[in-house]
């Protein structure tokens, strides 16, 4: 197996993992802002998050 392959396999798990640990989800995308989590894109929700 190629090592660039291997490391970006691997970088994509980590990923995925953090995505879970936030979120719950493996959906993107996923959006923090301070405690809140969104998952999927919603513009109304993002701009009360951002207000």
């Amino acid at each position: 197996m190629d090592i660039t392959f291997a490391l970006m396999q691997e970088s994509g798990r980590d990923v995925t993992r953090k995505m879970l640990q936030k979120g719950g989800q493996t959906a993107v995308p996923v959006i923090t802002i301070d405690d809140e989590v969104v998952v999927g894109f919603n513009q109304s929700l993002l701009d009360s998050l951002l207000s």
